[in-house]
């Protein structure tokens, strides 16, 4: 599929959104602890909903990860918004 660009915004509630291509997916129970955080969300997609998992880590300001769907999954990799 290529590369593709979206923004996770958090929020301090656990709550937060991904805007991305296939719009915006917003998720409310995100998994913070230290470094690591994880959430769920399901995304609109051309083929129908896609639920959606994130795995992710943040070091600095990089922030790596894994998005799992039921199609398989994928590594990421990012900054963090200044």
């Amino acid at each position: 599929m290529g590369l593709m660009e979206s923004i996770i915004t958090i929020n301090n509630n656990d709550t937060g959104a991904v805007d991305g291509m296939m719009g915006r997916s917003e998720f409310s129970d995100a998994m913070i602890d230290g470094t690591e955080f994880a959430f769920e969300t399901t995304v609109n997609s051309p083929m129908g909903p896609l639920d959606m998992s994130y795995e992710d880590e943040v070091n600095g300001d990089k922030v790596t990860g894994n998005i799992a769907n039921p199609m398989g999954g994928s590594a990421f990799s990012g900054s963090r918004k200044p």
